[in-house]
């Protein structure tokens, strides 16, 4: 028997995008056991803000279908406000794993790539400008996190981030 995925794509340059009052763009609801391991793929633009506060962000997350005000898992990219010449890439499960990304990124194209091995719980984030690659990894087993139904979204802030493309791709194990 093959195994079940769930999977789509947007490309933001033709697609148009499910969005929500908050600028959050969910998938349907799909039962987390569904996708034991699964892989996503975001590229966007973080344009240089040269005065503070340097809010600015990308967020990646899986949270239960009911709850969609808090995230149970998070990728983030975002500018650190404690070191305003980096960003950071982080995973947010019940602590913070991160690292620090240099603002040279800042202006250009950037892939974050995102993917969990269910069978290691292995949580792998990279983030590439095509030329440097910074990664960030945790153990975390998720099954318990996030029982039930859940729905993959994403969100930026403020408004200075260009997402053109954003694909997501889950394999039962």
């Amino acid at each position: 028997m093959a195994p079940k995925t769930s999977q789509f794509e947007y490309d933001f340059n033709k697609d148009k995008a499910v969005q929500n009052s908050s600028g959050l763009v969910y998938s349907k609801n799909v039962r987390f056991e569904q996708f034991g391991n699964f892989e996503t793929t975001v590229k966007f633009t973080i344009a240089p803000n040269d005065t503070p506060p340097y809010d600015d962000g990308l967020v990646f997350f899986i949270d239960t279908a009911e709850y969609k005000d808090t995230h149970s898992f998070a990728l983030v990219c975002d500018h650190s406000s404690d070191n305003p010449d980096y960003l950071n890439l982080g995973i947010i499960i019940d602590e913070s794993t991160y690292v620090s990304v240099p603002n040279e990124f800042l202006g250009k194209e950037l892939t974050l790539v995102g993917s969990y091995v269910g069978d290691t719980h292995e949580i792998k984030a990279s983030i590439t400008d095509g030329s440097q690659t910074f990664q960030v990894s945790s153990t975390y087993d998720l099954g318990p996190k996030l029982k039930d139904f859940v729905s993959v979204g994403l969100t930026t802030y403020p408004t200075n981030i260009d997402v053109s493309y954003w694909a997501f791709n889950a394999t039962a194990p």
